[in-house]
């Protein structure tokens, strides 16, 4: 996963699988579960996209949930070269 800098993105891999229906399955390899099925690739590009956000957003929720807001909190930005 890559990261860029001056903005919050991060680089992910998607892959696609054809399947025996005509279908495209989609999957990111850096998130364990996130999976589409799409009726072709750019269907199951667009739901993997939505998925890749909705699992972020849904973490990120959970952790500052988590969180003991009595305590210092050190948030920073990681880089992780793969």
């Amino acid at each position: 996963m890559m990261f860029d800098d001056d903005a919050q993105r991060a680089v992910l891999t998607a892959v696609f699988l054809d399947d025996d229906d005509g279908g495209v399955t989609g999957f990111i390899e850096e998130f364990w579960g996130v999976t589409v099925h799409g009726k072709n690739l750019k269907d199951a590009r667009k739901q993997l996209t939505e998925a890749a956000q909705t699992f972020l957003d849904e973490n990120r929720e959970d952790i500052l949930r988590r969180m003991d807001s009595d305590g210092q909190v050190t948030r920073e930005k990681m880089l992780l070269e793969i």
